[in-house]
């Protein structure tokens, strides 16, 4: 018993010892690879060549017989090298666009992208998670620094400088991605805005919040359920596209699909909340056949929210194909050049309120079911003169004719003066100061729009005054006030002015 117990005591010693031994992968040089198997080619041994190169047999031997692909090693990504290029490039193109891409529209787009074939992914509903999101981030270093998952930005970093510059990088970028001669001055119904509100099913005195932020979103109401998201589209012309109302659930209630009127679209999502896939249906499946139906001239404008969360590559894809040109609002200016928030959201509450109150008093209810929603909507835009009021909006918003003066910066920044002021009180009490100056997010909205070549040109021009190409010197003027403190730039204007004096 005792000899039983002592072998297997060292067989168990043996196992041990067994696994504690790993494989290390070798790490050699893929020109090494290369040469090496060159050589092989040219009459040389597999083993000669191993030694030279120190690269494994078995490698090249494999590569001779070309069983492998240049991957590396470990499991294959679910998206294949071609569409992660395209995510790539997608991602500093809306950058430029002045779209920032978060993880959250990152991984919206993946998802959509999975759906669209019905691939097979290890993925839940086929939304990557943190893992793929870092392997992904690994693959492809140069997009860390531009994908941000944090895009809150204070009011006060809204400036009339700001503006000016963001009205001027949509001039240049109209005029060199449109090959039509007078793209600055189409016609009003070529020019679209879209944005999303809230409504209750309740009788409140609050029964709508501008939509975009969960906060925003809860002013209405602590249930959900209570709440659909409209999506209301409209063009300089004064004309509605057809309204998107989105349901919570698995699919829209029939009830709803009975009495629902023509000139409204209907959806669905989990949690009735926009999403990237129903934003994109309802741009591609809603948005652009009215367009067509309507004869409309392509190429078309689409002004969104800058930080709107449901932008996605698919999105981009068909706005491309489809002479779609999508423009981001100004961050955090929608209220000011947002001609729905303007125009129409300031008015809209109490004429829902009127419409919502008169179906209410007729059936003798305090609130209305999901199915007459669409009904109250109806009643509340015939009750408004919504051609005169969209016209107006754009064209306060300088959005047509596109005119930065158009905007009175006086009302508007004196609104700021007291939030600005908070902002300053809280950050001196607290012993910190705000995180980005107002110049420093200027300045970032504004690079975002130029070109490369340009935005060199400009950095390479160390003086105020512009010695470059005629056409870009207002916009220089404009950057280089913003690259500069206004002591440095006053003393720089002033020894110019002395040296033209001399």
């Amino acid at each position: 018993m005792n000899k039983i117990n002592k072998k297997s005591k060292v067989n168990k010693q043996k196992n041990k010892k067994s696994k504690v031994i790993k494989r290390t992968r070798c790490n050699y040089d893929k020109a090494n690879l290369k040469l090496a198997v060159e050589e092989v080619f040219n009459g040389k041994t597999t083993a000669e060549v191993s030694r030279k190169y120190n690269v494994p047999e078995s490698t090249i031997r494999a590569k001779k017989q070309c069983k492998y692909n240049d991957k590396p090693p470990g499991p294959s990504t679910v998206l294949s090298n071609i569409e992660e290029n395209e995510l790539v490039e997608w991602i500093f193109y809306c950058c430029k666009q002045g779209f920032p891409i978060t993880k959250q529209k990152l991984l919206d787009s993946v998802k959509l992208l999975c759906d669209s074939d019905d691939r097979k992914t290890p993925f839940v509903d086929n939304r990557p998670g943190r893992s793929w999101y870092e392997a992904f981030i690994k693959r492809h270093p140069q997009v860390s620094e531009i994908v941000s998952e944090n895009l809150s930005v204070t009011r006060a970093q809204v400036t009339e400088l700001g503006i000016r510059a963001w009205f001027q990088g949509i001039k240049n970028h109209l005029i060199e991605i449109s090959t039509e001669e007078d793209i600055l001055n189409i016609d009003p119904s070529r020019i679209f805005n879209a944005n999303e509100i809230s409504v209750s099913m309740n009788l409140k005195p609050s029964v709508l919040a501008s939509g975009g932020t969960r906060d925003e979103y809860s002013i209405v109401s602590k249930n959900k359920k209570e709440n659909i998201t409209v999506l209301i589209t409209a063009n300089a012309a004064g004309n509605l596209v057809p309204t998107l109302l989105l349901f919570a659930g698995k699919s829209i209630p029939k009830d709803v699909i009975k009495v629902a009127p023509k000139n409204f679209s209907l959806g669905h999502s989990e949690n009735g909340s926009m999403t990237a896939k129903t934003f994109y249906e309802y741009i591609g499946n809603v948005f652009f056949p009215c367009v067509v139906q309507n004869n409309i001239k392509l190429p078309i404008i689409l002004y969104i929210d800058g930080l709107c969360p449901h932008v996605s590559l698919p999105l981009s894809q068909f706005c491309s194909e489809n002479k779609i040109i999508l423009i981001a609002l100004h961050p955090n200016a929608t209220d000011i050049l947002q001609p729905l928030d303007v125009a129409l959201f300031r008015t809209f509450p109490a004429a829902y309120q009127r419409s919502f109150q008169t179906l209410c008093e007729n059936s003798g209810t305090i609130s209305i079911k999901k199915s007459q929603v669409a009904l109250v909507l109806q009643k509340t835009f015939e009750s408004l003169d919504l051609k005169k009021m969209l016209e107006n909006g754009f064209k306060t918003c300088g959005l047509h004719p596109l005119n930065a003066d158009a905007i009175d910066y006086s009302k508007v920044f004196k609104k700021l003066t007291t939030s600005c002021y908070e902002i300053e009180s809280s950050s001196t009490s607290e012993g910190t100061m705000p995180e980005i100056s107002t110049e420093t997010e200027s300045l970032r909205v504004l690079e975002s729009l130029i070109d490369e070549d340009t935005l060199r040109s400009f950095r390479a021009n160390d003086s105020s005054i512009w010695g470059g190409r005629k056409e870009d010197e207002s916009l220089f003027k404009i950057w280089f006030k913003l690259t500069k403190p206004t002591v440095e730039l006053q003393r720089e204007e002033s020894e110019v002015q002395e040296s033209n004096n001399q």
